[in-house]
């Protein structure tokens, strides 16, 4: 589980907060040494997590499964997640991963956004 620490301050999240999520167990203690800027579900044994402004992928625990390396990133779907790496001119290249990190393959332009309807952020 995971939590927002303004949220868990205040009783709820203010509006426009840039507090980070933080993992914790099932006592409530914190659960991992990394703090998220931005956290997704979990789906399928990870979660997406952003540190700065890159994106990868964390077990419940806090550890990452997989490094911080993209720039957009979606929750696993059936064993694979949409992700996205900017070139130089700032052009997003999506690709498919599998748990494991490792590039299943690539979706014709344009389906990408298409086949994963819930986009967790940029």
């Amino acid at each position: 589980m995971y939590v927002n620490r303004a949220a868990a301050a205040t009783g709820s999240l203010p509006p426009g907060s840039s507090a980070g999520w933080d993992f914790i167990d099932a006592t409530g203690a914190i659960a991992g040494a990394p703090q998220f800027r931005l956290a997704g579900r979990l789906s399928q044994g990870l979660v997406a997590a952003c540190v700065g402004d890159k994106w990868g992928f964390i077990y419940k625990s806090g550890d990452w499964a997989i490094t911080p390396q993209y720039d957009e990133a979606r929750d696993f779907q059936e064993g694979l997640a949409l992700v996205g790496i900017k070139d130089g001119a700032g052009k997003m290249s999506y690709s498919y991963i599998d748990t494991l990190g490792r590039t299943v393959f690539k979706p014709r332009r344009g389906v990408a956004s298409a086949s994963h309807s819930s986009k967790n952020r940029h």
